[in-house]
């Protein structure tokens, strides 16, 4: 027979199989909890009294780094029974590993779903799916990441991919999050990435899209899409495909993810929908 559990404790239970990681101050952004000293008291007892929960511990860095929670199989049990569903419908870390120079990436790009959703539930849009790269199926031997795109040869992994339908338009995304950027070459080489996809058509083959997908390029500092746009200009492909292209910042992404956003093409601002 299952434990009680609390409102709050089964909310936090969803919200991690929705996110797969989340810190206590994610948590608080999806307004689970009063407060963020009780999310803490939640998230300490579903770890080390119930093991509900897992946690990552960030190694020594400058100031206090958040710990990262993710469900456990046995929390993931728990969760299908109270919503009396099969094991397989309730996503679950089976093998999470803290890397430690991908930390903040990891941060910005759950960020960035969170706003997603957010945003998807305040404008009666619709996620269909929203697909992580640290997101896995499959066994340990032949798991693979949700957002990976298999080309002619080769593939790779886009930060996120995600289908949103608004107002009877359905759009698919391919997300990148770039943080610190220091050369235009840096995204240049990302970018590069997307030109067999696009020509191949593969992102829109492999989710069922009859379009191009619009890509999306969140960078930390305001200065970078100045600092890349030249640059990329200087090269066919980007000038022959420039609209499916879209440049913010974090900032911008996390305060309003439908507007604000930069093209290559032109010198003026654009929604996403």
């Amino acid at each position: 027979m299952l434990e009680k559990i609390t409102d709050v404790q089964f909310a936090t239970l969803e919200a991690l199989a929705t996110y797969r990681y989340l810190t206590a101050e994610q948590l608080q952004r999806l307004n689970i909890s009063k407060s963020i000293e009780h999310t803490r008291r939640v998230l300490r007892e579903l770890v080390l009294l119930r093991g509900y929960l897992g946690r990552l511990v960030p190694g020594v860095s400058v100031g206090r780094l958040p710990n990262l929670h993710y469900l456990t199989k046995k929390g993931a049990h728990v969760l299908a029974e109270l919503k009396g569903v099969d094991l397989a419908a309730v996503p679950y870390v089976t093998r999470a590993r803290m890397v430690q120079h991908t930390f903040f990436h990891r941060l910005n790009c759950i960020d960035c779903e969170i706003t997603v959703r957010q945003w998807a539930q305040s404008n009666a849009a619709t996620v269909e799916f929203y697909n992580q790269y640290f997101c896995f199926n499959g066994n340990k031997k032949g798991r693979r990441s949700l957002t990976k795109i298999t080309l002619q040869q080769g593939g790779f992994d886009p930060d996120a991919v995600f289908m949103l339908s608004c107002n009877g338009v359905r759009r698919l995304f391919a997300l990148e999050v770039q943080k610190n950027l220091r050369t235009a070459e840096t995204v240049q080489k990302l970018l590069e990435n997307y030109k067999p996809a696009v020509l191949q058509r593969a992102i829109s083959a492999q989710f069922n899209y009859d379009y191009d997908p619009r890509i999306l390029i969140v960078f930390d500092q305001d200065n970078a899409f100045d600092l890349v746009k030249q640059r990329l200009l200087e090269l066919q492909f980007f000038r022959d495909y420039a609209p499916l292209f879209f440049f913010n910042t974090l900032d911008s992404f996390n305060l309003s993810f439908l507007e604000n956003w930069r093209k290559l093409d032109t010198d003026e601002t654009c929604n996403l929908f």
